[in-house]
């Protein structure tokens, strides 16, 4: 699943008009092509190119640090997503991005969004999430000195997430079409392939919902569909049965890892616990994987 979800993201590049949009959807496949063990991707002609592209991004930045030919918001997600994908072959290269990202998206936190607006933020912030190693490691060790306030930034990226996807997926259940952007796209991409669910609870769970029912209505055709191509239907519908597939791997796994005693404070600080699936869940859960890899 993993080898068709990149295929069709590096087709999805191929068809999006902005060159923004276009590198975040390279950078994600990037990263599936790594998480499917090809970890020399990110030394391959076409990703140096990118690399450049992005080391460009820096170097186009005014004296008072604003950003040229591209959004703070996209900027922030090309960031995020960058520090990761060259983690392992440009460290230096990898942590500069990351501490870009975090010095701009300090500035998103107050933004208030129109529904264009709410798009690009929400794809950010989950990117923020993901991306914030720092804090995360401070934070773990944080709440055992006693040191809540290094927990408000995680706290507000929730928050702006919530408030942005309210904003971003509004859905009219008069609408006659299903009308998703490239980066309503991106950010399902980015939050709902992150295995390690930094992304979790009431808002992992809308989401998914929402890409479900898009999902259902691909499989049943559904006219209300009829607007998304088919290389969108192809990426949509891989990023749900991985969504799925990963609900059934937790359910299988062991409840609590009391190894990782920092992370099950933060865990349960941070996230209600996850609900226990019934057998009649599980069987709903693998009947759609069932349709939808059918579908594909």
């Amino acid at each position: 699943m993993l080898k068709d979800l990149q295929e069709a993201l590096f087709s999805l590049n191929k068809k999006c008009d902005d060159n923004n949009e276009a590198l975040l959807y390279r950078l994600f496949a990037y990263e599936t092509c790594k998480k499917s063990g090809d970890e020399d991707i990110c030394l391959s002609e076409d990703a140096q190119k990118d690399k450049e592209t992005i080391e460009e991004l820096f170097d186009n930045q005014t004296e008072d640090g604003d950003l040229v030919g591209i959004s703070v918001p996209h900027f922030v997600s090309v960031m995020c997503v960058s520090s990761r994908v060259f983690e392992d072959v440009d460290p230096v290269f990898s942590r500069e991005c990351m501490h870009a990202a975090l010095e701009s998206g300090l500035g998103l936190l107050e933004s208030d969004a129109t529904k264009e607006d709410a798009e690009g933020l929400l794809l950010a912030f989950s990117e923020l999430l993901k991306t914030d190693y720092e804090i995360r490691n401070t934070y773990d060790h944080s709440l055992m000195a006693g040191m809540p306030q290094k927990m408000s930034r995680q706290k507000k990226y929730k928050m702006s997430l919530s408030k942005n996807f309210d904003i971003a997926f509004t859905c009219d259940d008069s609408a006659k079409e299903y009308e998703l952007s490239d980066v309503h796209i991106l950010a399902i991409i980015s939050i709902l392939t992150d295995v390690e669910e930094n992304i979790s609870g009431n808002f992992r769970n809308k989401l998914e919902n929402y890409l479900f029912e898009v999902c259902d209505q691909i499989v049943a055709g559904d006219a209300r569909v009829s607007a998304i191509d088919g290389t969108t239907r192809r990426v949509l519908v891989d990023v749900a049965v991985l969504s799925l597939e990963s609900k059934l791997e937790k359910q299988n796994s062991e409840d609590n890892d009391n190894s990782q005693l920092i992370k099950v404070i933060e865990y349960n600080v941070m996230q209600s616990k996850p609900k226990k699936l019934s057998d009649e869940e599980i069987d709903i859960i693998k009947q759609r994987i069932e349709n939808y890899k059918s579908k594909n």
